[in-house]
């Protein structure tokens, strides 16, 4: 009985407010975001080299083709940042 209590009580507790990030945990985060930007325009340009070369399936086409949507959109989103 005394469980189903305590399960009850941890069931109803008020909602915790979000912990604002730290300093240093923003630093980090945005150093995460740069190196996964960094890697995919690597990527990116490597796999554009490959299509200027010996051409590109479908696949490799379409995968092109939403990364120049993604630019897109990131390029509006800082504009208007």
């Amino acid at each position: 009985m005394v469980r189903a209590q305590q399960h009850r009580a941890q069931q109803h507790r008020p909602p915790q407010h979000p912990v604002e990030p730290t300093g240093a945990e923003v630093r980090r985060a945005r150093m995460e975001r740069d190196a996964v930007l960094a890697a995919v325009a690597d990527g990116e340009d490597a796999l554009r080299m490959r299509a200027a070369g010996e051409g590109l399936d479908a696949a490799e086409m379409a995968l092109l083709e939403e990364l120049d949507a993604l630019d897109a959109q990131l390029y509006e989103q800082r504009r208007s940042a």
